[in-house]
């Protein structure tokens, strides 16, 4: 059972009734007081352009660089991947925090929300240590490249496929609508290994994209860095 269970949990004699103690804890009010001092004095005073224009986008990034270096940028992840090894109770009270100050969105949600817990969970160690530390601190922001053109973000039915030739995937199909795709650095794509970065995969060649601004298809090889799990 993780740490941070114990903590919602009441105690009560079998057969007895008992209410939950939703109390915080003197740590835990103390952490909320550090977030909200933090966030009334960093949060901009006027709200950010769209993270979907160029200049929106990079006020969000330099948003999310200050965020990294007071330590609230990914405040559950353990701190070798950029994090504060805070525990879910912790986290949910600088979320609640958060969204008291009116702080602004998180322009690579996508990583941090999306790809980052996966592989937290399932990637190896050098997954871990290459890809976590620059997403927390949004150095490196990443896409998300669901949609098809026949597909929408249904994932049951899409039909880009990755078929594997030795070392290598071959990846062949299309992505459309791809979320942040214009101005991120990477796209975690249908198969979150596939990680591209300015028209170049992940350690293999060079991927040929068509298109302009969010609308892209893409076709190319790539090598895949994953654990192939059986």
């Amino acid at each position: 059972m993780p740490s941070w269970a114990n903590e919602t949990r009441s105690s009560r004699t079998p057969g007895t009734a008992s209410a939950m103690d939703l109390t915080y804890t003197p740590e835990q009010e103390a952490f909320r007081k550090e977030a909200r001092t933090w966030l009334s004095e960093h949060v901009p005073a006027e709200p950010l352009r769209s993270f979907d224009t160029p200049e929106g986008f990079e006020e969000h990034r330099e948003w999310e660089k200050v965020l990294h270096a007071g330590g609230f940028a990914m405040v559950p992840w353990p701190v070798e991947f950029g994090g504060r090894g805070a525990n879910l109770l912790e986290w949910l009270i600088f979320e609640e925090e958060y969204y008291r100050a009116g702080a602004p969105g998180r322009v690579n949600q996508n990583g941090i929300f999306l790809l980052g817990p996966t592989i937290m969970e399932y990637g190896t160690a050098e997954q871990r240590a290459r890809f976590l530390p620059p997403m927390a601190s949004s150095e490196e922001v990443w896409a998300q490249g669901w949609s098809e053109p026949d597909s929408g973000s249904d994932l049951a039915s899409i039909s880009t496929k990755g078929v594997r030739d030795g070392e290598w995937f071959v990846l062949d199909g299309q992505k459309t609508w791809c979320s942040r795709g214009a101005p991120a650095g990477r796209s975690n794509r249908n198969c979150h290994p596939y990680a591209t970065r300015r028209g170049e995969f992940s350690g293999g060649r060079n991927l040929r994209r068509r298109g302009a601004g969010n609308r892209r298809s893409s076709r190319g090889r790539v090598r895949c860095r994953c654990a192939v799990r059986g």
